[in-house]
C-alpha cells in the first residue's frame, strides 16, 4: 500500500494532455491561458500626458526669464495635434492626450495662471518628461506580456482587452462522468427504506466541480449488478475523467475493480495510506483516467480534495494548491500509521485550526460548519496544542 505523496505523484505523472479551446475573453475568467500574448503596439503608443495642464518645452522654460508662454492651442484625450508648435509656446493639454511633438514637459494646471493669451508658469523647475508617460515605457510592440499558464483573473482580462484581444486560447475543462453504485443508495426525493441511505456523493462531487465551471455530461447511479455496472462504466470511459463512488472495497458486492479490469482499464494503484479514503482506486485508459472512491461521505470529500482536484488542476494548467500551515488549537491523538485528514474550522484570527468532532467517515455531519481539512501525519501519533499542521480549505483560496 502506497502513501499519499506517492499516490499524488502517480496521478500527476499520468495527466493526459489538455485540449485548447478558443473563447471570448470574458468566458476565459478563472481559466488558464494556453498561449503567449504579446503587445500589439508600443504602450503607451505615444507620449501621454499624465496631468491636466500645459505642455511646454523644458528647454524653452529654462531659457525663459519671465516663464510666460503663448497658448498655441489645446489637445484633448483621443485627439492629436498634427502640426509643430512654435518655439516658446505652450499647449493646453488634458490627461491622456498625446503630447505634441517638440514638447517634453507638462506643468499641472494648479501651477499655471492664464494671463490673457499667455500662461504664466508659477514653479521654479521643469525637467524633461515631467508628468509624461513616454511612448513604449510600459511595453514595446512584440513584448510578451502574458505567458502560457497564466490564470485569467480580472486584471488579466483587462490587459487582454487593452491589447485588442477578443478571443484567447485556454486550457479546456475535462469531460467528466460520475457513477455512484450500491443497492442501498437512493436519490433524494425518492421513497427510502430503513436500511437505505441517500445518494449525497453525486451532489458532493458535482458541487466541487462547479468551482471549476465543470458540469459532468454523464451522471448515473447503478445498483450492485455487474452487467449494469459494465454498461455504465463503458459509457463513462468515453470521458476524460470517470469518477466512481462505492464498490471499491473488499465486500462481496464491490464489483468496480473487477469490471474496470474487464474493460481494459490499467490499474495504477488501489489503496492508499490515508484516513478516510483508504480503498481509493486509480487507473487509466489510452485517453482518460478513472478514480474509484469509497462510498462514505467524508471519504468522498477527502479523496476529491486530495486526489481528484489535483488531476483536474493539472489538466486545466493550474498549479497545485499548497496547504496552509497553521497551529492546532487542541491536543489530538490517532492510531495507526495512515495520514489522517480531519475536518476543522478556522479560529477567529485565521491563524489556528480547531478540529471538529465526528463519528468516522460515515458521519453525515462530519464536515458541517468546517472550513477544510487538516492533516495528522502518519508517523505522528499525537499532536500537541500549538503544533503546526497543514490545512487544506474546502474552497480553493
Amino acid at each position: 500500500m502506497i502513501n499519499v505523496s506517492e499516490a499524488r505523484q502517480i496521478i500527476t505523472h499520468h495527466v493526459k494532455p489538455s485540449r485548447g479551446r478558443e473563447v471570448p475573453i470574458l468566458d476565459a475568467l478563472h481559466f488558464v491561458l494556453k498561449e503567449d500574448i504579446s503587445a500589439d503596439r508600443d504602450y503607451p503608443p505615444f507620449n501621454r500626458a499624465t496631468m491636466d495642464g500645459f505642455a511646454i518645452s523644458s528647454n524653452d522654460f529654462n531659457n525663459s526669464s519671465d516663464k510666460k508662454f503663448f497658448i498655441y492651442g489645446e489637445v484633448f484625450a483621443g485627439e492629436m495635434m498634427n502640426h509643430s508648435v512654435d518655439k516658446g509656446c505652450a499647449v493646453k493639454i488634458m490627461t491622456g492626450a498625446p503630447v505634441p511633438e517638440g514638447l517634453d514637459a507638462v506643468v499641472m494646471i494648479e501651477d499655471c495662471r492664464i494671463v490673457g493669451k499667455d500662461v504664466q508658469i508659477d514653479i521654479e523647475k521643469v525637467t524633461p518628461w515631467m508628468n509624461i508617460s513616454r511612448q513604449g515605457e510600459d511595453a514595446l510592440k512584440g513584448d510578451i506580456l502574458l505567458t502560457d499558464g497564466t490564470i485569467c483573473d480580472v486584471s488579466v482580462l483587462s490587459l487582454l482587452a487593452t491589447l485588442g484581444q477578443e478571443q484567447v486560447y485556454i486550457y479546456d475543462i475535462p469531460l467528466i462522468a460520475i457513477i455512484s453504485t450500491g443497492d442501498e443508495v437512493v436519490s433524494p426525493g425518492q421513497p427510502i427504506k430503513p436500511y437505505q441511505i441517500r445518494n449525497s456523493n453525486l451532489y458532493t462531487i458535482q458541487a466541487f466541480l462547479k468551482d471549476y465551471n465543470i458540469i459532468p455530461n454523464y451522471v448515473k447511479h447503478v445498483p450492485d449488478n455487474k452487467e449494469m455496472l459494465y454498461d455504465a462504466i463503458q459509457e463513462g470511459l468515453k470521458r476524460d475523467v470517470l469518477i466512481l463512488t462505492g464498490g471499491v472495497s473488499m465486500g462481496d458486492a464491490d464489483f468496480v475493480p473487477e469490471v474496470l479490469d474487464r474493460l481494459g482499464v490499467q490499474k495504477l494503484f488501489h489503496k492508499v495510506k490515508i484516513k478516510p479514503g483508504k480503498p481509493i482506486w486509480f487507473g487509466e485508459t489510452d485517453h482518460g483516467v478513472v478514480f474509484g472512491l469509497p462510498g462514505n461521505p467524508m471519504s468522498c470529500q477527502v479523496c476529491f480534495k486530495v486526489f481528484i482536484e489535483l488531476y483536474i488542476r493539472h489538466f486545466m494548467g493550474l498549479k497545485d494548491i499548497l496547504p496552509v500551515q497553521l497551529e492546532i488549537s487542541t491536543n489530538r491523538s490517532k492510531k495507526g500509521m495512515r495520514e489522517d485528514y480531519f475536518p476543522c474550522k478556522l479560529g477567529s484570527d485565521y491563524l489556528i485550526v480547531e478540529p471538529i468532532r465526528y463519528n468516522g467517515s460515515g458521519d453525515i455531519k462530519s464536515c458541517l460548519h468546517s472550513d477544510g481539512i487538516a492533516i495528522h501525519p502518519g508517523e505522528v501519533q499525537e499532536l500537541k496544542r500549538g503544533d503546526v499542521v497543514d490545512f487544506i480549505p474546502w474552497r480553493s483560496l
